[in-house]
């Protein structure tokens, strides 16, 4: 789900314009309408929330739409991306490290989102201890010798009636957390949204760039509306800011654009450019390959080279470290910095 420049806190909600969205979301479709709906009653109930949806639905925003609109919003919204980090790593992350006083111990989650919301991204990843330590939380209200007032805010992209049954996560958690589920409607079911989206995320790119982008046409629209888009929101992001990069504008050309149409019904869609002609040389292809990439820096061409390589391996970041040839940790690191940079931006 996008997310431009939210409104002030404790917007009316009574007032909210389906058009411009929600406290920074955007769309109109009658799945956001719910989606806006739900909302509203969720952010004044003090109950713990569980927000499910496909990878890339947008559930951090939603959860942060939601802590915005509650009377916590004068209060920290805190975000653990429990599949951004090691196992070994997260419960560090969330109740904290027994040597904090160490300069390099992370903070505790728990404790830095006292009286506001702290959000569990992919909880389903926890492994069974943590689990349980989560669970004495909830009943106990203590991060260590310290009590906290803090709402949960939980989200999995896998189907938790299966994880339940599999054993691979606790019944009894999962209630505790679920209190009021909300889920998420994938791309594909937005109607019109896609059209505002990718014009808010090509004004934002550009902008974040310094170039000019004219806005996308009936051409450009009907290819992104014709495509399935498996990677949801976090795809259509990917596909917009790799074409900020890649051209000056001001058109956007079309050969920017996935040119794959949508998979047949109950079928899941796979992302595959437009086939490329086989390079008459290597030099030729090295010096295409420069001519894409002229003018972005080092780190531009490293995240596009990583994203790339974790959409080829369907959001598995062990599987885009294999990809590159790297450990998953170097992977793990550099998402929770750029995650990082996002959030204080």
């Amino acid at each position: 789900m996008a997310v431009e420049t939210p409104p002030s806190h404790g917007e009316n909600l009574s007032d909210v314009s389906f058009t411009s969205g929600l406290h920074g979301l955007i769309g109109a479709s009658p799945a956001m309408r719910e989606v806006y709906s739900q909302i509203k009653y969720l952010a004044a109930s003090r109950a713990n929330i569980f927000i499910s949806g496909e990878t890339g639905t947008g559930k951090e925003a939603c959860a942060e739409a939601i802590h915005r609109a509650s009377p916590r919003s004068a209060a920290p919204f805190v975000t653990v991306s429990c599949n951004a980090m090691p196992p070994e790593l997260i419960e560090r992350r969330i109740f904290g490290d027994p040597s904090e006083s160490a300069p390099t111990a992370p903070p505790c989650a728990l404790r830095a989102a006292d009286r506001g919301t702290l959000f569990l991204d992919e909880v389903s990843v926890l492994p069974l201890p943590l689990q349980g330590r989560l669970l004495r939380f909830l009943q106990s209200g203590m991060a260590g010798r310290t009590l906290v007032d803090v709402r949960l805010i939980c989200s999995s992209s896998r189907p938790m009636l299966s994880e339940l049954a599999s054993g691979k996560f606790r019944e009894d958690l999962y209630y505790r957390l679920a209190v009021v589920p909300l889920e998420l409607p994938p791309l594909r079911e937005r109607g019109g949204d896609i059209e505002a989206l990718a014009q808010s995320f090509l004004r934002r790119f550009a902008r974040e760039q310094g170039k000019k982008f004219d806005p996308l046409g009936p051409d450009h629209i009907a290819a992104l509306e014709a495509y399935a888009w498996p990677g949801n929101l976090q795809e259509l992001q990917n596909v917009i800011r790799r074409a900020v990069l890649l051209f000056d504008g001001p058109d956007l050309p079309l050969r920017a654009l996935p040119a794959v149409p949508p998979a047949p019904l109950g079928q899941t869609p796979q992302t595959v450019e437009a086939p490329a002609q086989r390079p008459a040389s290597t030099e030729t292809s090295h010096e295409a390959l420069f001519e894409a990439l002229a003018g972005l820096t080092l780190d531009q061409i490293e995240r596009l080279a990583i994203e790339g390589a974790i959409q080829a391996a369907h959001g598995s970041l062990p599987g885009a470290a294999r990809i590159l040839g790297v450990s998953p940790s170097t992977l793990y690191r550099k998402r929770e910095r750029w995650n990082d940079a996002q959030r204080s931006a």
